[in-house]
């Protein structure tokens, strides 16, 4: 079939090639557009040889060999195979369904629109042009070499792939879009992070996320608080990661809030500078800003109880179960 389809605002349009017919039935060359929905429903699967979204072929093309997997290895990993296409930012691939051809496209949407949050939040110049090639699976050990069993997403760097995303999405895991997209934002933008704060890597996509299954970030970290009255920044802002081996779902929202806490107290540029921090006293330094020198807890405990206000959090029982879903 002739023609491609390119994503323009919040439809896709049929750009036909001579006498090609459109999938709608209309011949080109007159360009035809329809809502989403309606353009899955009629072109099926032919979306995933012919979806263009802001210009960029969709079919992504094999990189030349070099050490490290290769797109085509990733690709060849054991399980369903793959519909693929692309936006602004993204090189996407989904494990191949029924429903595949418009989950694609929903997917791609969500992206950029984390793309488009992180970038306002970062606020600063994202240099690297090059599209984020996305992989999205049901399984949590189809890439276990770069996936952790527990895990459900991972952004990475291949020789071969450039950055990477892997995100899991079935029916107890939602995609971590926005999380893995803030990583990939903030590293092009700020640099690589300290080896001195790591937890600002992981609280910074936590508090671009912002939920935790149906309640906010902001709500459950003001109730690991309360049922963990003994925590402090501290431990948090521990450059050992500690928090992180013990205890790693609430490490990550509370690292969430202690970034969160920074930036709305103290400001972005306090934030970047913890992730670009050169030694651990300068982390000090940033984060008892304000209090004299003074252990920062107080301070912070206080202002998450006040931005979590009467929001309803998650009960332990679904938070140990689930995390943040």
């Amino acid at each position: 079939m002739g023609g491609v389809v390119r994503r323009l605002r919040s439809r896709y349009c049929w750009f036909g090639r001579g006498q090609d017919r459109a999938p709608n039935g209309f011949k080109g060359p007159a360009q035809d557009c329809m809502p989403v929905i309606q353009l899955v429903r009629v072109t099926g699967a032919v979306i995933a040889a012919s979806l263009v979204v802001g210009g960029a072929p969709s079919i992504a093309r094999a990189q030349r060999p070099a050490p490290g997997p290769s797109i085509d290895t990733l690709l060849a990993t054991a399980g369903p195979g793959w519909t693929n296409g692309t936006s602004e930012h993204f090189r996407v691939y989904v494990e191949r369904s029924a429903f595949s051809s418009r989950y694609l496209i929903e997917m791609l949407d969500s992206l950029e629109r984390a793309w488009t949050s992180a970038a306002d939040l970062i606020a600063s110049p994202v240099t690297n042009a090059s599209p984020v090639t996305v992989l999205v699976t049901a399984s949590r050990t189809r890439f276990a070499r770069l996936l952790p069993p527990t895990a459900k997403g991972v952004t990475t760097s291949l020789p071969a792939v450039g950055d990477l995303v892997v995100l899991v999405h079935n029916d107890s895991v939602r995609p971590y879009a926005r999380h893995e997209v803030m990583h990939v934002v903030a590293r092009r933008a700020w640099g690589h992070g300290s080896p001195f704060t790591g937890w600002v890597n992981e609280g910074l996509a936590t508090y671009a996320d912002g939920h935790c299954q149906g309640s906010t970030i902001m709500a459950v970290g003001r109730d690991i608080l309360r049922q963990w009255p003994e925590v402090t920044v501290a431990e948090v802002a521990d450059p050992s990661a500690a928090l992180f081996s013990t205890n790693r779902a609430r490490a990550y929202v509370l690292s969430a809030t202690l970034v969160a806490y920074v930036w709305e107290t103290a400001g972005r540029d306090a934030v970047r500078a913890l992730w670009q921090a050169k030694d651990p006293r300068a982390v000090l330094g940033i984060l008892t800003t304000g209090t004299g020198g003074d252990d920062p807890t107080p301070r912070w405990r206080e202002w998450i109880n006040q931005r979590a206000g009467s929001q309803i959090g998650l009960d332990s029982v679904a938070f140990q179960r689930d995390d943040c879903g």
